[in-house]
């Protein structure tokens, strides 16, 4: 938590960079670092667990992620609007190295997963299972993407918010985050993948029908955000037990896959959103997103079997 907490908290002043170069390359470094980090993070949390406990390990370190977002963001533009936006890279490094001492104490020493070939890791996309597990990821993303990276001109032009009650908004989005990745890595422990997965992204698609639905009330659309982060987040813990659990010799190679994935449908989904905002009203961002995610929950009714498990 920490390194990610490092890394957000400059988040601020990358943005606002006025050498693009620089912002190019620090931005590239700091995306490669961070999704190792998460990959290898999520590994080792599914190695250490026991079994019938992998899914809430994993929701311990995807709220980790989120509570970063939560915590360092804020912080990180209050210090450089009120300070100096040079103490943001103070404290990456400060923390940064923290962090790898913490490491070292806290995380015991395990035997890594045999070297696999390049030509064998893509070997696994032809394996059905996986490759339809990460077709229900990149809808389910994909649908998010197209919603989220709209959201805050959607609130201020349909829901008529403020910009305060817009930040009050994303808040109560990012808290809720932290809650829904917990319940979801519990509720995938105890009632399985299917029911998990399968309720969070029906729920996930039925919030974003709402949200367009309830923009006349501000009440209304804050709760909705909230049930919305919920069911997103809590899909997240699900979505990887499910892939590791489809290669549980290769889990370190299944969470890159679950990141790759992940980062392109993000991509493509905020291309699209662009796109549909040419010649359609902002409202219909949350419409196509709700598409998309119900897209996922389709297949993963035909495709994730009950009782799936993963074994260590």
């Amino acid at each position: 938590m920490l390194h990610l907490l490092h890394l957000s908290s400059v988040m601020p002043w990358l943005f606002s960079c006025q050498d693009t170069y620089l912002c190019f390359y620090q931005r590239i470094v700091l995306a490669l670092s961070a999704g190792i980090f998460l990959t290898v993070a999520i590994t080792m949390a599914t190695k250490l667990a026991k079994p019938e406990k992998i899914g809430s390990a994993i929701s311990t370190v995807v709220m980790g992620f989120s509570t970063s977002f939560v915590i360092g963001i804020p912080l990180g533009r209050l210090v450089a609007a009120n300070m100096n936006w040079k103490l943001n890279f103070a404290a990456l490094g400060i923390l940064g190295v923290a962090a790898v001492f913490i490491l070292m104490a806290a995380i015991p020493r395990t035997e890594g997963e045999a070297p696999i070939p390049l030509a064998k890791q893509l070997a696994f996309l032809k394996n059905p299972r996986i490759l339809m597990a990460l077709i229900v990821i990149f809808f389910w993303i994909l649908g998010y993407s197209i919603a989220f990276t709209y959201i805050t001109p959607f609130l201020l032009n349909v829901a008529n918010m403020s910009t305060n009650t817009i930040s009050v908004a994303l808040f109560m989005f990012g808290l809720a985050s932290m809650i829904g990745a917990k319940i979801g890595g519990s509720a995938t422990d105890k009632w399985g993948v299917r029911k998990t997965l399968l309720s969070g992204l029906i729920i996930h698609a039925i919030s974003l029908a709402l949200l367009a639905l309830s923009a006349h009330s501000i009440v209304a659309v804050l709760l909705v955000l909230v049930l919305w982060s919920l069911s997103l987040w809590s899909s997240g813990p699900t979505q990887q037990v499910n892939l590791v659990s489809q290669a549980p010799e290769a889990s370190s190679i299944m969470i890159s896959l679950y990141s790759s994935t992940q980062q392109l449908s993000m991509a493509i989904g905020a291309g699209l959103g662009g796109i549909a905002l040419k010649n359609m009203p902002i409202s219909s961002v949350v419409w196509f997103g709700a598409l998309g995610v119900a897209i996922a929950a389709i297949i993963a009714i035909r495709v994730v079997r009950p009782g799936v498990k993963v074994s260590n």
